[in-house]
């Protein structure tokens, strides 16, 4: 059985060789046949650019052009490695090194297989293209917006930045079209203070957000404390000095514009508040011939702490004080209203040679005016200011003028109205029983006059009756 198994493998030796070689090549054309060498084209592969500090290390950055950074390829190999591959099996690259001008070549390599792919060929494009620019930096102070309505009340009294300026870098292109840089605060129903966090928006001028994908910012969020202040009104008010000039008046039209102002500030300041107080120095009236318009800038008289709102209200207000010319009318006074004062020791002193009543003139304005009552005037002929002759021959009838005293409000006309003094010496009369003073002088309801002023009265130790205990006052205009 050994030697016929020997004798089977050792016979026919050359015609088994030449089997098994026809064989083995029969299997490689079935697999050539089956499994043969192709293309296929595969899209969509990113380009990383490489080396780029060339470009950064000299002060410039890049931007690379829309769509230019993705190539597609087309790739040779069996079907089977083929049929195992897909894009991201491949690395495209771009080398910042060998940048022609605005272009850079890429390159693309296998990640898988490289032994086994015949070729790799781009098909789109054969460079990434680059803009190359300025690099800049620029500092902007952080803008701060609100919105939404606080709560009633209350004001936003301040607004604290963590940091007030941030720096951006970038391309000269971008950079230079930014405006300003923001944060934007939400308000709504705030009703004391707060601390938040809020991002920075760049904005052009036209205020449309800038992406930042391009620029570099020290700062993409910023800290804020917010502190809320209360709100209370209060008025204006003010006084003056002076008098108009003569034959005008103070007609009492006196207002302020605005006349109540709105203050903004901690509770406690607010508290202690009740006006806003304009010096009378600061409106002077003297010689005034109409309505007098004064501005006056009422910051200085504000409460330190506090300030007005809202802040673009000024400090600026108008005080108007009302002046008008004085209107003339005659009125007629009992003579009984008219006495004699300041007469000399033991002597008497009567007023004659008026009739029932006296023609006064009287300026004023208003219902004080309108409605005067003659009876409220009074009147007084002073015997110190006539001249008498030696004594021993005082008794007689002398002609002196009537100084008038009108209610408050009301002022001499300026007609001039003489009476005749009757002196006569009193029966048995004594230097040291007196005579009518100063203090005799009839008490007037006013507190001015453009008349004249004096004492009167009548020495006493006589049986008519005086009005001794009635004082006048003097009254200026």
């Amino acid at each position: 059985m050994k030697d016929r198994l020997i004798g089977f493998v050792t016979r026919d030796t050359g015609l088994k060789i030449l089997s098994l070689i026809l064989a083995a090549g029969l299997w490689l054309i079935v697999v050539a046949v089956d499994d043969p060498i192709t293309s296929r084209t595969f899209t969509q592969i990113p380009v990383e650019l490489i080396n780029t500090e060339v470009v950064t290390d000299a002060g410039q950055v890049y931007e690379v052009e829309d769509g230019t950074d993705v190539v597609s390829i087309r790739v040779s190999a069996k079907r089977s490695v083929l049929d195992s591959l897909k894009s991201s099996d491949f690395k495209a690259t771009a080398d910042m090194a060998r940048m022609d001008g605005t272009l850079v070549p890429v390159s693309v390599s296998a990640l898988k297989y490289s032994n086994r792919i015949e070729d790799i060929t781009l098909r789109t494009r054969q460079n990434v293209k680059v803009a190359i620019e300025k690099l800049v930096e620029k500092s902007f102070r952080i803008q701060i917006e609100t919105k939404g309505a606080i709560a009633d009340g209350y004001v936003i009294g301040e607004m604290k930045l963590g940091k007030e300026d941030i720096e951006i870098s970038g391309p000269e292109s971008v950079v230079d079209t930014i405006s300003e840089a923001k944060i934007v605060v939400d308000m709504t129903g705030m009703a004391g203070d707060m601390n938040t966090t809020e991002e920075v928006f760049i904005a052009d001028a036209k205020g449309n957000e800038i992406s930042s994908d391009e620029l570099t910012i020290s700062d993409s969020t910023v800290d804020v404390e917010v502190i809320m202040w209360l709100t209370k009104e209060v008025p204006i008010t003010f006084g003056y000095v002076g008098v108009p000039a003569d034959g005008w008046g103070l007609s009492g039209d006196n207002y302020c514009t605005p006349s109540v102002i709105t203050l903004a500030g901690p509770a406690s300041a607010l508290r202690q508040t009740e006006s806003i107080s304009i010096p009378a120095a600061k409106i002077d009236m003297t010689g005034a011939t109409g309505n007098k318009d004064v501005s006056v800038d009422i910051s200085s008289y504000i409460p330190e702490g506090l300030n007005i709102q809202p802040k673009d209200a000024g400090t600026e207000v108008i005080v108007h004080i009302g002046v008008s010319e004085f209107a003339t009318k005659t009125v007629e006074v009992p003579a009984t209203n008219i006495i004699a004062i300041n007469a000399p020791d033991g002597v008497n002193a009567t007023i004659g040679g008026l009739g029932v009543v006296t023609a006064v003139s009287v300026k004023g304005m208003g219902d004080v005016f309108d409605n005067v009552d003659p009876a409220s005037i009074t009147g007084y002929v002073d015997v110190s200011s006539i001249e008498l002759p030696a004594e021993g021959a005082i008794p007689g009838a002398y002609t002196a003028r009537v100084n008038f005293i009108f209610p408050a409000g009301l002022y001499d006309g300026g007609n001039e109205v003489q009476a005749q003094v009757i002196l006569q010496y009193a029966d048995g009369a004594k230097a040291e029983e007196g005579s009518n003073t100063e203090a005799d002088k009839p008490k007037n309801d006013g507190d001015d006059s453009d008349s004249d002023t004096g004492t009167s009265g009548t020495s006493e130790g006589t049986d008519e009756e005086s009005e001794d205990d009635t004082t006048y006052e003097d009254r200026e205009d």
